[in-house]
């Protein structure tokens, strides 16, 4: 009898571990799809503070197994070179 109990636990904390483990993949979700964003780019090494715009791309690959994101920043008057 104890040791039937064993096993049941045993199973029911691997389920458990299974179930868990399939959650922190399907939160990145959020960020499939196309952003845009605005904001500071702060000054860092000799790249002066400027304000940025750009968008996002995020798209699920390989199986849905890895999410690939694009980023790009668009030009303007004080980034010339994003």
């Amino acid at each position: 009898m104890r040791l039937r109990t064993i096993l049941t636990l045993a199973l029911l904390v691997i389920a458990t571990a299974a179930i868990a483990a399939d959650d922190p993949i399907h939160q990145l979700d959020i960020l499939g799809g196309k952003w845009q964003c605005k904001g500071t780019a702060y000054a860092f090494a000799d790249m002066p503070e400027h304000p940025i715009v750009a968008t996002t791309n995020g798209t699920w690959i390989l199986g849905k197994s890895w999410l690939e994101i694009e980023y790009r920043e668009m030009k303007n008057a004080k980034n010339k070179m994003p």
